[in-house]
Parts: C-alpha cells; sequence; structure tokens
C-alpha cells in the first residue's frame, strides 16, 4: 500500500508542479481542483490502487459516480481523497500538502507522509515512514518563544515555538535526499533567519543589528545546502538554550552576522564565523571581562594586596615589640641580680611589657575583623559581578593565609610575654642576697691606730 500511496503523492506533486493541479490537504481529506478529464481518470486510478476512496465533482458541482464519467465536455474536475485515521498524526499524501502544513506551523507531534523514506525528528515533531508505529510523546524541553525577541511590523512570520525547527538528532545524520526532509529543510532555514532576526519590517525585509545594520529580502528563499542547514541549526541550538540567557544571546547573534555578512549574503562560512564570534562575546560578558569590570577587578587585587601588607606590617610591629620587651625584661632579671632594686617595682615593669605586647595583640585583631566585616558589605554591594569562585581565589584565599601567619605570630608573642612576666616574678622571689664589695688592684693596708696615748709618752727622757 506504502507504495501505491508514493506513486500516488509523486504523482500529483508533479501535476502541481506543472499547474494542472491544485492540491489543498486537510486534516481528514485532500481536495484535488482544476483536473482535466485525462488527470483526473489517471489520479483516480492511483487512488484506487492505493485503497483509499475518492469522490468526484464536475464543473457544474454535480457528483460523479465513477472514473467513466470524466467527459472534457465537463471539465475541470475536482476528487476528494478521504485519509486514512491515523489520529493524533497528521497525514499527508504530497510535498504541496507538506508545505501547507509547515507555513501553518502546526503543533501536531505526529506527522506521517506517505513519500517518507527516512523518519527523522524534530524538539516538537516526529516525522514517520507510513507504515510505522506512533509511539508515545516525549516531553521535550520547552525553549524560549521567538516572538518575544524578534519586533514584527506587519502580520506575524516568525514562529511561535522554535522547537518544530531544531533537528532532535546529530546534525552530522541529517537525512539529505528523502524528500519529505529536503522539503522541511527549506522550511527550517527559512524560519532560522526570522528567528534570528533583530526585526522584521511590514514589506518582509529582515533586519539584523548592526553596526552595521544587515537588511534581508525576507521573500527570497536561501539555496538550501546540508552546510547552510548544519551551521543555521548550531545558532539556533545555541541561542534557544534556556530562557535567561537568550536575549543576549540573541542580541549577539544578530550584531556578529550583521558584521560577518558585509556583502549582505549570509553563507554558512559566515554564519560559522558569526557563532563563534557570538559564543566568544557572550563568555566575555558572562565573566564581565569589560573595560570597566577590568579596571573593578584591579581595584579589588589593589585593595587585597594593601591589607595583606597591612597585615605583613603588623605582624612585624609585633614581632618588633615583643622582641623590645624581651629586651627590657632581660634588663629586669639582671638589675634584680645585680642590684637592690626592690621586686616590686620590678615585677610592675615587667607586667606593663607584657600588657604592652597584649594591647597590640588585641588592636591588630580587632582592626583585621573591622576589615573582615567591611569585606562582607563590598563583596554584596561593589563585587557581587564576581562569582563565588571568583571572589574566593582573588580576595578570601589571600586575605586568610596573611590573617593565618599573623594569628601565628601572635601567639608566640602572646606567649613569650606571659613566660617573661612569669619568669620575672618567679626571679624576684628568690634571694640572692646583698650585693658583693670587690677590692681594688694596689690598694695598700694601714694599721688601725688607737686613740690611747702610749704610756709614758708625754715623760721626759732620764
Amino acid at each position: 500500500m506504502s507504495l501505491s500511496l508514493k506513486k500516488f503523492g509523486r504523482r500529483l506533486d508533479a501535476l502541481s508542479t506543472e499547474n494542472r493541479v491544485l492540491v489543498n490537504e486537510g486534516a481528514d481529506s485532500a481536495v484535488l481542483s482544476g483536473l482535466s478529464a485525462a488527470d483526473a481518470t489517471e489520479v483516480a486510478a492511483l487512488v484506487g490502487d492505493a485503497g483509499l476512496v475518492w469522490s468526484a465533482e464536475h464543473a457544474a458541482d454535480g457528483a460523479l459516480d465513477s472514473s467513466a464519467d470524466f467527459d472534457p465536455a465537463l471539465e475541470p474536475f475536482r476528487l476528494t481523497v478521504e485519509k486514512p485515521a491515523m489520529e493524533p498524526a497528521v497525514v499527508l499524501f504530497t510535498l504541496a500538502g507538506l508545505r501547507q502544513w509547515l507555513e501553518r506551523d502546526a503543533s501536531s507531534p505526529a506527522w506521517k507522509h506517505a513519500q517518507t523514506d527516512k523518519p527523522f525528528t524534530t524538539l516538537a515533531r516526529r516525522f514517520l515512514a507510513w507504515d510505522e508505529r506512533l509511539q508515545p510523546d516525549a516531553q521535550s524541553v520547552r525553549r524560549p518563544a521567538p516572538r518575544d525577541l524578534v519586533r514584527e511590523s506587519g502580520d506575524p512570520s516568525v514562529p511561535a515555538r522554535v522547537e518544530p525547527w531544531l533537528l532532535d538528532m546529530p546534525l552530522p545524520l541529517m537525512p539529505f535526499g528523502d524528500p519529505v526532509f529536503d522539503e522541511w529543510a527549506h522550511y527550517s532555514i527559512r524560519m532560522a533567519r526570522r528567528c534570528l532576526a533583530n526585526e522584521i519590517l511590514a514589506d518582509g525585509t529582515i533586519v539584523y543589528s548592526g553596526p552595521p545594520k544587515l537588511k534581508v529580502n525576507g521573500k527570497v528563499d536561501m539555496q538550501v545546502s546540508k552546510e547552510l542547514l548544519f551551521q543555521f541549526q548550531r545558532a539556533l541550538r545555541w541561542v534557544y538554550e534556556t530562557d535567561h540567557q537568550a536575549e543576549i544571546r540573541h542580541g549577539l547573534m544578530g550584531a556578529e552576522l550583521s558584521r560577518h555578512s558585509i556583502d549582505g549574503d549570509i553563507t554558512p562560512a559566515t554564519l560559522e564565523a558569526a557563532i563563534e564570534g557570538a559564543k566568544i562575546a557572550y563568555q566575555l560578558s558572562l565573566s564581565d571581562i569589560s573595560k570597566d569590570s577590568l579596571k573593578a577587578i584591579a581595584d579589588v587585587r589593589k585593595a587585597v594586596t594593601e591589607e595583606i601588607n597591612k597585615t605583613a606590617d603588623i605582624a612585624r610591629q609585633l614581632a618588633t615589640a615583643v622582641a623590645g620587651a624581651v629586651f627590657l625584661g632581660l634588663g629586669v632579671v639582671a638589675a634584680r641580680v645585680t642590684s637592690s632594686a626592690p621586686p616590686t617595682i620590678l615585677i610592675a615593669l615587667s607586667v606593663v611589657l607584657g600588657a604592652y605586647v597584649g594591647a597590640i595583640i588585641f588592636t591588630s585583631a580587632h582592626y583585621m575583623g573591622l576589615q573582615e566585616d567591611l569585606r562582607s558589605d563590598w563583596k554584596q554591594r561593589f563585587f557581587s559581578f564576581l562569582g563565588t569562585e571568583d571572589y574566593r581565589k582573588l580576595v578570601t584565599d589571600p586575605l586568610t593565609a596573611a590573617k593565618k601567619g599573623f594569628v601565628i605570630v601572635s601567639w608566640i608573642a602572646g606567649g613569650i610575654s606571659v613566660a617573661m612576666v612569669i619568669g620575672v616574678i618567679i626571679l624576684m622571689m628568690i634571694d640572692f642576697g646583698p650585693p658583693t664589695q670587690k677590692n681594688t688592684p694596689g690598694a695598700t693596708l694601714t694599721a688601725p691606730t688607737s686613740a690611747t696615748p702610749a704610756p709614758n709618752a708625754g715623760a721626759p727622757a732620764p
């Protein structure tokens, strides 16, 4: 039956090309108008071979009972061919009928065509062979609506949905050579030009935003080729991938198409270049690698570097303070050992030195805490363009490493200060005795003299 149907459909298409019949395929029947007696006789025979039911009328609106009644005097004839019920599929015999249904942008999910040799699938339609069984419809992801992105001045010519024009198969496996697919490819390219446009004027002119603007005559179809369809499919897939990215991608694609199609002709090469250019521009917009964002990132790096330097300076100041405190602590110990300075004063002096180091540690930690609070505000207000990962690499990780060094120095400084104070207190509790006095070399000893006069000291000599 399928071979007879295919022969019937091809013959009707040949007659339609020669303007010998007007084909109008509806959902339930195909109406063939303007047939001559000879053509009506031939078509009726083909319909009978295909096992279909037909009825005929002549020019005077009179019904005919059989093909024997096709009298040339009653021309033209109109045949109505009943279609087999294959719901929910759209049943079609001819390529002329397929064009009518494609232009309507019908939303039926399954299409059965008598001339389909290589079945294929789009995101919204399945083009099946005549004998192929219907399968449950797979739910595809809803894509953005082209009419939300393309401005139109006249009657709508942009499809309501992009899914029927996107193949759901690997692009290198496109079944070119199948008459149904070739016809679909012709309309897919036509719709793709409109879906990628920025504006369609009332006279049908397709406009792609520039600079410079590219204007294409939308009433003249492009020559179908595998390379051209392949690139248009790539462009549609990328632009209409997700809702929240479609508007940006659509604008970039229109600008790139206009920029690369300088001679006003869209070719596979210009499409490929436009796709790559739009992808690069989109990646740059995602990364915010623009003049302003680069300046902002440079400011972030400068601020982080300055804060790291301040943290390093604080650590150095703290180390210097500890070194000075330890030096003075050693002086306190030496004073205790070599002099009779009061222990209370020496202990108070060591406590002051320890408190000095502690004050430096406290003020430094407080300053770093304030800086962390300020960074939190910066991130939300001024650096929201940085992603979480980028902010971590640019800001959080370097400052965390700098703070870690400060914390280590603080613990060491605090430990040394506490040990110094405790050591001084312990030393103050030890009695080292009175300080010793050494003799000066070269000194002479003198005998002690008595204040009592010697006997007979004042008597005269005998």
